[in-house]
């Protein structure tokens, strides 16, 4: 098994997130645990890479933020599975962004007393 820093993975996440779906493209190496990144907006990777990158079962390619289906709609389908008698107070939520709804379903501890699960708070950090 090959080890990738954690650090290294967080950035290429975000460098593939941070443009639109297949702009950025980031792979890592099964074999060695290298981090190859490229961009159809600019050509300022230096490095050589391999001729294969795209096609080959030996690189696994991360994926932008959109592919992990993070939003609203996973926040509906836990309250679903976990609260089904919360499930209208939850989808009446006004936010449209996932993390808001999983701020204000968090925020409501009556939910989650339901559902036996324990929260810790977390507060803002601060700017």
């Amino acid at each position: 098994m090959v080890a990738v820093k954690p650090d290294d993975l967080s950035l290429a996440f975000d460098f593939v997130s941070y443009a639109a779906p297949t702009e950025h493209d980031a792979y890592v190496s099964l074999d060695t645990g290298k981090i190859y990144s490229t961009s159809d907006s600019s050509d300022a990777f230096d490095e050589e890479m391999p001729e294969d990158l795209a096609t080959s079962d030996r690189y696994l390619a991360i994926p932008h933020r959109n592919e992990l289906d993070l939003g609203r709609r996973l926040a509906l389908r836990f309250v679903a599975q976990a609260l089904p008698a919360c499930y209208d107070q939850v989808a009446g939520f006004s936010c449209g962004k996932g993390l808001m709804l999983v701020s204000r379903i968090c925020s409501s501890g009556k939910a989650f007393s339901i559902a036996g699960i324990r929260l810790k708070p977390m507060l803002p950090k601060a700017r």
